[in-house]
């Protein structure tokens, strides 16, 4: 199995996502960029100074009801995800509570032809498992590419939601929990940023550890310069790429 790694952007300062853009490109498959940290009046000029590099861009504009920091009017939000499909970028990360709202929005979007990755959270708990696969169903209409993330008070939480895995679908499926139980041994590995300790990683299928791909992850970490007070985090992905953001490193089954 090949990893891939996509490291998350969230900077506030334009000529500061292009230079650590840079690096995260150089050591990492993909990156994201969250242009929910950016002002609006700033989105537009980051499009343009990195349109080369955004065929291996996730563009992300997170509203604050879904824990992002955009805090414009949903309308405004709108235009500037339509702005962003324009440039088509490897991935645009849409909320599906906001496409399925809106249908002229959906379609404007399937019309762009830029590949959609629909998104949905739940911040404070994770449904049973028949309202779960009822989402999963409903988001696969909008995209082949579906992430649900919620949040694990156990953890049969956690193994309700990594069931979406076991679902036979062509779609192209992002699952993981927030919350400590989340984060549990067993779906986790985990690296001090200053990279004074070991990577370690536990397979969720095989038990086996993934040095290489999360050496890899490490090394995209290193390149944008990561750092927390706490340990960097990654969930091990079914099918191969790890998601390095300054949260968490994610492993997603998405490419």
């Amino acid at each position: 199995m090949k990893y891939r790694t996509c490291v998350s952007i969230g900077e506030k300062n334009p000529k500061k996502v292009k230079s650590v853009l840079k690096k995260a490109l150089s050591k990492s498959d993909y990156a994201e960029i969250r242009f929910d940290f950016l002002k609006i009046s700033d989105i537009p000029s980051v499009l343009e100074n990195n349109k080369k590099s955004l065929s291996r861009c996730v563009c992300t504009l997170r509203p604050k009801s879904e824990g992002g920091l955009f805090v414009g009017k949903e309308d405004e939000r709108k235009s500037i995800l339509r702005l962003i499909a324009e440039y088509n970028p490897y991935l645009l990360d849409v909320e599906h509570n906001t496409i399925q709202k809106d249908r002229k929005f959906a379609l404007y979007l399937k019309k762009s032809k830029c590949k959609l990755l629909i998104s949905w959270h739940d911040f404070k708990k994770t449904p049973n498992e028949s309202q779960l696969k009822s989402r999963y169903i409903k988001m696969r209409k909008f995209s082949d590419m579906v992430k649900i993330v919620t949040v694990a008070k156990n953890v049969s939480d956690v193994s309700r939601l990594l069931s979406l895995y076991s679902i036979k679908s062509k779609s192209k499926t992002i699952a993981f929990c927030m919350g400590e139980q989340g984060m549990r041994p067993d779906r986790v590995c985990g690296a001090t940023p200053r990279g004074k300790q070991p990577v370690r990683a536990v397979s969720r299928r095989h038990g086996t550890r993934c040095r290489r791909a999360i050496n890899h992850a490490r090394k995209a970490a290193f390149a944008v310069r990561i750092k927390r007070p706490d340990t960097l985090r990654a969930g091990l992905a079914l099918r191969g790429l790890i998601v390095v953001s300054h949260v968490r490193v994610s492993c997603i089954d998405c490419v």
